[in-house]
């Protein structure tokens, strides 16, 4: 008798904690972000590179449950770095396509009435990246590829985002990037960027 209640119990909460995940119903949203900052460019037999990334663009769709949830996307950017090569000065220009992926969280900071105004935003995912067009130029030459290849980074981001009206909300913040793998010999680390965004929850 006495299993036969706990095993009742143990039922009635599981089927309780059931229920309540069902309450919790997926919220679906889509952002725009734009960023740019420093990172250092690796290259076999070659000093580290300071580098500069511009022109970062980046569309991302997001499915959250309670703050929680995943999100994946498609983005650009660029990298640009001056060198010496050969005994000559250099301009090196490598164009990505980004496609990130990750687990993304938001946690409230101020609330006015029910709604969430201003939250706090941590997204940690990876990315593959391939490098589409590389341009090396001197006083004299240009050299030009495309599609070097693919590889693999790690990524996270952290910033505050603000509700402007129902569904539309504004971001800033840090993001930081990392090529866990090589492009050919290249490879760019430490990468430390400003992001602004726009989303939209659905």
């Amino acid at each position: 008798m006495k299993r036969m209640v706990i095993c009742m119990c143990l039922a009635s909460a599981t089927w309780g904690l059931a229920q309540e995940k069902e309450k919790i119903k997926p919220e679906f949203g889509v952002s725009a972000y734009v960023f740019s900052g420093n990172a250092v460019l690796q290259q076999r037999a070659e000093v580290d590179q300071n580098s500069f990334i511009r022109d970062g663009v980046n569309v991302e769709f997001d499915v959250k449950w309670d703050g929680f949830g995943v999100y994946a996307g498609l983005g650009t950017y660029s990298l640009t770095t001056n060198r010496i090569f050969e005994g000559q000065s250099t301009y090196l220009k490598n164009e990505y396509l980004l496609i990130p992926f990750g687990l993304t969280s938001s946690y409230p900071l101020y609330k006015k009435g029910d709604e969430t105004k201003l939250s706090l935003q941590l997204d940690v995912g990876g990315y593959a990246g391939h490098l589409y067009k590389s341009q090396e130029k001197t006083t004299d030459l240009t050299w030009k590829e495309k599609n070097v290849g693919w590889n693999f980074g790690f990524m996270a981001r952290m910033g505050v985002s603000y509700m402007m009206y129902k569904n539309v909300e504004i971001k800033a913040g840090l993001q930081a990037m990392s090529d866990l793998s090589k492009i050919n010999t290249q490879k760019v680390t430490k990468s430390t960027m400003y992001f602004i965004g726009v989303g939209y929850r659905f």
